[in-house]
């Protein structure tokens, strides 16, 4: 499995690129935190470009979660969280590195 955080989500959604290419061609490999999707939706407004309606975007992130980027429960990586806080700088990076870390 690999790991991809919101960057990589952001892409998927807005440009029809390499990202997307990889992700729907190989979709049993992808997962992300529920965190990357929840951060996804936080910030909605900036990248609604088109300025869909909030069900149409919900129903987007549904499709990509059960067609293409597995979400992952918090349960599953909340006791890595503080460890994973202290190697980086970016608290919306420990999320993923717990992730890993608990996934192994």
């Amino acid at each position: 499995m690999i790991i991809v955080d919101t960057n990589v989500l952001l892409s998927f959604l807005l440009t029809d690129g390499i990202t997307r290419r990889i992700i729907k061609e190989n979709p049993d490999v992808f997962m992300s935190p529920e965190h990357c999707f929840e951060e996804l939706w936080e910030h909605r407004e900036r990248w609604n470009r088109n300025k869909l309606k909030e069900s149409e975007l919900l129903e987007i992130m549904e499709d990509i979660k059960s067609l293409f980027v597995m979400p992952v429960s918090h349960e599953v990586y909340n006791t890595y969280i503080s460890e994973a806080a202290e190697l980086t700088d970016d608290k919306d990076d420990a999320p993923v590195i717990a992730l890993a870390k608990g996934y192994r």
